[in-house]
């Protein structure tokens, strides 16, 4: 499969289909556009910088924004309840958090979580090869609890999203609380890469994506 980056929050997964998540316009944050056509959008939270279905959608794109079970292409995807702030909702509302396979390699994508997650939601998710998880803080988790957040679930890559870098016009914090903490190895990658399950790592990494 080809995992890629395409800025902010958006991410391809692309094999026999095409998955986008939280697709951006790119013009109203200060970045370059997604380009690419999904055969599934998955959108977590519906806010400006996350919901830009039409970016990345043709004629016969799907999309998945409401918690559920749901099944695509013979894949099972779950969409499950959790909230864009520490008060469950109440300052930034309800967001998705998706757990989905491809190729053998199970990802769970938080979208925008501000809330750690308790032992019992992390046992209902189940085994997570590949996380994302935001770093940012103001309005999403920040380093130190992304960090709290990763080691209980445990995957053997976390990949850190949603923080400041370049152009990108959200006031966050940058990368580096998040890196520079970091009890494993970062290993730097460009913005796209071939990923297959035994290229998993024995140890757990960071997997950080330059645009």
């Amino acid at each position: 499969m080809i995992l890629r980056w395409h800025g902010h929050v958006c991410y391809e997964f692309r094999s026999d289909f095409t998955i986008v998540v939280d697709p951006h316009d790119g013009r109203s944050i200060g970045l370059s556009p997604p380009m690419v056509t999904a055969d599934l959008i998955l959108v977590t939270h519906d806010h400006y910088d996350h919901n830009r279905v039409r970016r990345v959608e043709g004629l016969r794109s799907r999309t998945i924004n409401e918690p559920g079970r749901y099944q695509f292409k013979g894949q099972t995807i779950r969409a499950v309840k959790a909230f864009h702030d520490d008060v469950e909702g109440e300052k930034r509302g309800e967001i998705v958090m998706f757990k989905f396979e491809v190729d053998g390699i199970k990802f769970l994508f938080t979208g925008d979580l501000g809330h750690r997650l308790d032992a019992q939601a992390v046992s209902r998710l189940g085994e997570v090869d590949v996380l994302f998880v935001p770093v940012g803080g103001v309005f999403t988790l920040d380093a130190a609890q992304a960090w709290e957040v990763t080691h209980t679930i445990a995957p053997r890559v976390v990949v850190p999203m949603h923080y400041h870098y370049g152009g990108l016009t959200l006031a966050i914090n940058d990368i580096m609380p998040f890196t520079e903490t970091s009890p494993w190895p970062v290993v730097t990658l460009g913005n796209e890469m071939t990923l297959e399950r035994e290229d998993l790592p024995e140890q757990s990494e960071v997997w950080r994506f330059l645009p």
